[in-house]
């Protein structure tokens, strides 16, 4: 019974032994950590607000009619430009020299009716002098001279009225510009009766056109006069064209359940490659700075797991508090030259979608962690711990 005691103690010392020995190699190892980092580095920062807009010529006139009558003659073509005053297009100027020729007969008329009143109204006058007639025939013959007097001066105003409407017969151009649009025909009759019709579109100036974008509400305040921007056209693949912003309007409009604003900006088009109606895509630079440090985004919302480094955790406890109330700071990692981390706060300025702007507070430093990886995650990366074959190729079989 004794000697079975002992065989048992025996056994069990020797599988406290095992364990002890085997416990270490059964743990799992940890993995080395593969700091992603980017270097910090000095250059460009640039913000941009996105947007679409219409391209349109600076300024538009319509060019109409004030009379009736059917179009004779279009003496100007698409495209044609114009000069202050050029002849565009003729009515017919029947019915308008038929009216002028009426108003002027009765304007003779009244201007011979005139000359026999005023005669009558002197004689009047000498004769009421001389106390051969009353005073009331005398003021009777004054009352006539008047009235002649007053149809003259209408008839004049008729003939004055007929006379204008027939230049108004001849269409000219009000300025200097492009024909963009003819809305009549030669034999079309127009009509100004309420309104005055429109037959012709004239671009006073194609080389400085407006840029008309629409900006979401969220983006307006961002938008100032002056600032520049830069777009594209489908016309044009691969060019870029330039503009200032110039009026920011008030007005809102709802697209979608979407506030935007129209804000216009100029655009030179010396060249005249832009045309009216073409869409474009552009960007509007808010801000920008240039020769300033910057870090990837990304490097601002990295945090070391404690398990990849365990003096994460001490650094993060032993870190002073910094008052935030003059600036606006942040905190980054940085691998310092023995390959250990340090947490470090910097003063953030301009940011974009891809970069910060970072003024540094303590020690330089050169590079940022963005990120970690173990060899067990770039395995699962790349699709395993095993490389996969080449295509075309089989893994070699079993024999």
């Amino acid at each position: 019974m004794k000697k079975k005691n002992i065989v048992i103690i025996a056994v069990m010392l020797l599988l406290a032994a095992a364990v002890v020995v085997l416990l270490p190699a059964l743990q799992p190892k940890e993995e080395p950590v593969q700091w992603q980092t980017s270097p910090v580095e000095k250059g460009e920062i640039t913000v941009e607000v996105s947007a679409s807009g219409t391209l349109d010529a600076k300024k538009e006139v319509e060019v109409g009619t004030q009379v009736s009558g059917r179009i004779e003659r279009i003496l100007v073509d698409f495209n044609d430009r114009v000069k202050k005053g050029q002849v565009l297009a003729v009515l017919d100027t029947t019915n308008l020299y038929a009216s002028l020729v009426d108003v002027n007969a009765l304007l003779n008329r009244a201007e011979l009716q005139l000359k026999q009143a005023q005669w009558a109204y002197e004689r009047s006058y000498q004769l009421v002098e001389a106390e051969v007639i009353s005073e009331q025939a005398f003021q009777q013959a004054e009352v006539a001279f008047e009235v002649a007097l007053n149809e003259v001066r209408s008839a004049e105003a008729s003939y004055q009225k007929a006379l204008q409407n027939l230049e108004y017969a001849i269409i000219k151009s009000p300025v200097d510009g492009v024909v963009v649009s003819i809305e009549v025909e030669e034999g079309q009759t127009v009509a100004a009766n309420f309104s005055t019709p429109t037959l012709f579109k004239l671009a006073e100036d194609l080389s400085q056109m407006k840029l008309e974008a629409k900006i979401d509400e969220a983006d307006i305040g961002q938008i100032r006069e002056g600032q520049q921007v830069h777009f594209t056209v489908d016309a044009y693949p691969g060019s870029s064209f330039t503009g200032s912003v110039n009026q920011i309007r008030v007005q809102p409009t709802v697209n979608q359940n979407v506030t935007q604003y129209d804000v216009i900006i100029d655009v030179a088009n010396k060249d005249r490659k832009l045309l009216p109606g073409m869409t474009t895509d552009l960007v509007v630079v808010v801000a920008q700075k240039e020769d300033v440090w910057r870090i990837p985004n990304s490097a601002l919302y990295f945090n070391p797991s404690e398990s990849a480094a365990p003096q994460a955790a001490s650094l993060v406890a032993s870190q002073p508090d910094i008052d935030h109330s003059s600036e606006k700071t942040g905190s980054i990692w940085v691998l310092t030259v023995n390959n250990e981390l340090r947490r470090e706060e910097v003063i953030l300025g301009l940011s974009n979608d891809i970069y910060t702007e970072i003024k540094i507070k303590g020690e330089p430093f050169t590079r940022v962690i963005t990120g970690q990886q173990t060899e067990k995650t770039v395995a699962e990366q790349s699709g395993g711990l095993f490389p996969s074959p080449p295509k075309g190729k089989r893994p070699p079989q079993p024999l």
